[in-house]
């Protein structure tokens, strides 16, 4: 019942999310929201939506739900050094410098220059040919200015900052989807080196039946036929040892190019796999997805189409520019200081575009394209998260229901493979039986070394599906028992 109760929240929160942005974003002409301060993401409550966007901020405290500071260390580490994270913080430095421009032309644009001339010129006066030099020296301040009356150049603007926005968002994601990988990685890789370490008694055990297996051919007990199945044996553990070296220098060297070192192999994983034996909260609300940063940057995308709509529509509007100029103008260069030679000018100007061959109205064609994409690409992230939270929690008890159910029979075959060795000693059981035994119990532990990986890598996606760790929030009063 919880199931599906849960199951109905997200689906009925996750159509009003696209509904209320839908019915925001497509109306009639584009929305004048109310201008953002400093990139700041914006809040779905901007757009209609009841529950306000969080503050946007990497919540990194689930990487300690594990309980490894070696893993908190490499996070850091990875979130500091890795190239992908430099990259992320440079677009968004970059979207960061375009709102400074986008904004430039709201204000006057002032320039200041300074000329010097010297000209010859020649007369033909009674048949003679007569020169004059003259000079022309100038120092001017040149003024230029669009006046915003239709907010033109303040959609420009707001459109910059959204992009502002979007591009903190994806910067969020990259440092969240980076704190995934390397803690996926690390946990891979310290579960190479728990299949590493079955190998080696794999074969530790391999060369002991073999000694059995010679000493009892010596003394006449057993053939030949054994003694060529007991090295088989160890000639097949030896090379699922090089295999499993090979896996574990792959995984490390991965784990070092995410933190940003050189994949030289050289890392002690010596750490143990964590056990997580809690289970998610019962009660996880459906918008806390609005922290996500892929869907925060969905929105913030969404909202700075729609600013482009509306500044590509005004194009089509008269624009008014001032011009004024100026300075001091004088044949002599020491005048140029002096007020009695200053020269100005001021002109205004409007301008309505006539014939454009159709590029302005196809470009408010095409940003209203280009807003209808990101509407459908916010649905589509939306519906991808809900998908990822849910495959997530549900995989999380089934996991953990068969780690347990591995883990006792990994116990029992382990005892198996001791009691068997003992009788084959005894002569009670032949090799093959205890080759058979013996490999039973090897399987069951590899196998409860991947269920432990699971449980692991897919509590990593449920943080990442979240945008973070559990919300420390209490339950709805009509959602508790």
């Amino acid at each position: 019942m919880q199931s599906e109760s849960r199951s109905r929240t997200w689906r009925v929160t996750g159509l009003l999310l696209a509904s209320v942005l839908l019915a925001s974003c497509t109306s009639g002409p584009p929305v004048d929201w109310e201008e953002i301060e400093g990139g700041r993401v914006p809040a779905l409550g901007e757009t209609g939506a009841e529950e306000p966007l969080p503050p946007a901020s990497l919540d990194t405290s689930w990487v300690a739900d594990f309980g490894s500071t070696r893993l908190e260390d490499l996070v850091g580490t990875t979130l500091a050094e890795n190239p992908d994270a430099a990259a992320a913080a440079a677009r968004l430095r970059a979207a960061r410098a375009f709102v400074t421009i986008a904004g430039a032309d709201r204000l006057p644009q002032l320039s200041a220059g300074a000329s010097g001339q010297r000209s010859r010129t020649n007369t033909e006066v009674g048949g003679r040919v007569q020169s004059a030099t003259s000079n022309r020296f100038g120092l001017d301040l040149n003024l230029s200015w669009e006046i915003d009356l239709w907010g033109r150049i303040a959609n420009e603007r707001r459109a910059a900052l959204f992009a502002e926005a979007e591009a903190a968002a994806l910067e969020e994601g990259t440092r969240l989807s980076l704190a995934a990988s390397v803690s996926r990685a690390w946990f891979r890789a310290v579960a190479a080196q728990r299949r590493l370490e079955v190998a080696e008694r794999r074969v530790e055990l391999a060369q002991r039946n073999l000694r059995v297996t010679r000493s009892r051919v010596d003394r006449g007990i057993l053939g030949a036929l054994d003694l060529s199945l007991a090295r088989s044996d160890l000639a097949s553990a030896e090379t699922t040892l090089r295999q499993r070296q090979q896996a574990r220098g792959d995984a490390l060297r991965l784990v070092q190019t995410l933190t940003g070192a050189y994949p030289s192999g050289e890392l002690d994983p010596s750490a143990s796999l964590p056990a997580i034996e809690s289970p998610p909260p019962p009660f996880v609300p459906s918008s806390v997805l609005a922290r996500r940063p892929d869907l925060r940057a969905g929105v913030a995308r969404i909202r700075e189409t729609d600013q482009r709509v509306s500044a590509a529509a005004k194009a089509l509007i008269p624009s008014l520019s001032l011009s004024g100029a100026a300075g001091t103008a004088s044949d002599e260069l020491s005048n140029l200081l002096d007020s009695n030679y200053s020269i100005w000018n001021l002109a205004g100007n409007v301008l309505q575009p006539l014939f454009q061959g159709g590029r302005l109205r196809a470009r408010v064609e095409a940003e209203r394209a280009d807003l209808a994409l990101a509407i459908a690409n916010y649905e589509g992230e939306l519906l991808t998260a809900f998908r990822e939270v849910e495959d997530a929690l549900a995989g999380d008890q089934f996991l953990r229901e068969a780690l347990t159910r591995v883990s006792e029979a990994s116990a029992a075959a382990e005892e198996a493979s001791r009691l068997g060795f003992r009788q084959f000693q005894q002569g009670l059981l032949d090799l093959i039986q205890v080759l058979d035994l013996q490999d039973r119990a090897f399987a069951a532990e590899l196998q409860r070394v991947d269920l432990q990986l699971a449980v692991l890598l897919n509590r990593i996606d449920l943080y990442a599906a979240l945008g973070g760790g559990f919300p420390r929030q209490a339950a709805p009063a009509s959602e508790q028992p």
